[in-house]
């Protein structure tokens, strides 16, 4: 069985995410997110399946091949089980698997939310300044928002812009998408201790106090890289350690900085770790 096989399970989903496409990775990602955000509808449906149909924990948990314990864990609320856990009990308990989550989106009491900025929030701002802000954004005159799931990790919505020099990121970002972001996992911490954390993801991005833009950030304890996507677009590199930049050359075997008066990585701010690329803003 797979999750997408299902019509009724799609009708669900749909509800959640406008976007859903017929594929089995969109089928899951919507689905482990529905759960996530009704463990208790969840949790519930799971026990009253395993009722309607008289079996006990013991002998259903011996059917999913797991212990009665981890089985115990799901309908008590303790665990999330994962998808192929869900899609073993609506075959062997004959359901479909929109049995087990809630079946109507959110009501605006479960939402909250999440504001939507541009490239320009961004300028003449650190990150102390732009976690007040996205706490407040609507004292720091923020107009668009975005509603999400309460529990959802997302504390702000980057809009690309116009011109997206980003095609390979998250599958392709067209024109004017929105990419979520989450900020406060780097509260509180050294510009060192950020680059260790983010080393490896896409970032939000502001250089020497320049507007937000979308990177890959890399950091390999001397040099830290802000990778672009598009290859019109400079990928930029920045010392970290005093002369760190002596052996990274370009192509050519020149030295890719020669400039004495370089930005360093102190003129990189990093805002928040991008999460997921939502659906286009309508132009």
């Amino acid at each position: 069985m797979k999750l997408s096989d299902s019509g009724k399970l799609r009708e669900i989903l749909k509800k959640y995410n406008p976007d859903l496409k017929d594929t089995e990775e969109s089928f899951i990602v919507t689905y482990e997110k529905v759960m996530k955000g009704f463990p208790d509808v969840l949790r519930k449906k799971i026990r009253d399946a395993r009722v309607a149909k008289n079996i006990g924990q013991v002998e259903l948990s011996k059917l999913l091949n797991t212990t009665q314990s981890t089985y115990s864990s799901w309908e008590r609320g303790a665990h999330i089980p994962k998808i192929e856990n869900i899609i073993q009990l609506a075959e062997i308990l004959n359901v479909d698997p929109s049995e087990f989550i809630e079946l109507n989106p959110m009501g605006e009491r479960d939402r909250r939310e999440l504001p939507i900025l541009d490239k320009s929030w961004f300028s003449e701002r650190n990150l102390d300044d732009f976690l007040s802000l996205i706490h407040s954004p609507k004292k720091f005159g923020v107009r668009s928002f975005r509603l999400v799931h309460t529990e959802a990790q997302e504390e702000f919505a980057f809009d690309v812009g116009l011109n997206s020099d980003m095609e390979k990121m998250f599958g392709g970002i067209n024109p004017h998408s929105l990419v979520t972001v989450s900020s406060t996992p780097l509260k509180g911490k050294e510009k060192i201790d950020v680059l260790n954390l983010v080393n490896g993801n896409v970032c939000v991005v502001s250089i020497n106090k320049g507007p937000g833009m979308l990177r890959e950030v890399f950091y390999d304890g001397s040099i830290v890289r802000l990778k672009a996507w598009n290859t019109e677009v400079e990928n930029r590199v920045f010392p970290v350690l005093p002369n760190s930049l002596s052996s990274v050359v370009n192509s050519a075997g020149e030295p890719i900085v020669k400039d004495s008066n370089a930005l360093s990585f102190n003129d990189i701010e990093i805002f928040g770790i991008a999460l997921e690329c939502i659906k286009p803003l309508t132009i």
